[in-house]
């Protein structure tokens, strides 16, 4: 019974603590992967990086980036592998 238990309040912490890491927390940049900034810096070659976001987009993980690039802010979602797969201004 115990076991039990303890099984599922160990379950619920772990979903609890996945949701909420990956709710669109803000990250330092330091912690993106070098092939999100490496995909970025190939389509937007003078970007300044402003902040980021690690979040899940149709149940998948991905980095959403805030930059600044031609004098406009655009807002850039990428997998942890590269792929861009959104750009909002």
């Amino acid at each position: 019974m115990h076991t039990c238990t303890l099984w599922a309040a160990t379950t619920a912490l772990v979903l609890s603590l996945t949701a909420c890491t990956f709710a669109g927390d803000k990250i330092p940049l330091e912690q993106v992967p070098p092939p999100v900034f490496d995909s970025v810096v190939a389509r937007f070659p003078d970007v300044q990086f402003l902040s980021a976001e690690r979040e899940k987009d149709d149940g998948r993980l991905v980095f959403e980036l805030k930059i600044r690039s031609a004098g406009k802010k655009l807002e850039v979602k990428v997998t942890p592998f590269g792929q861009i797969v959104d750009i909002d201004d």
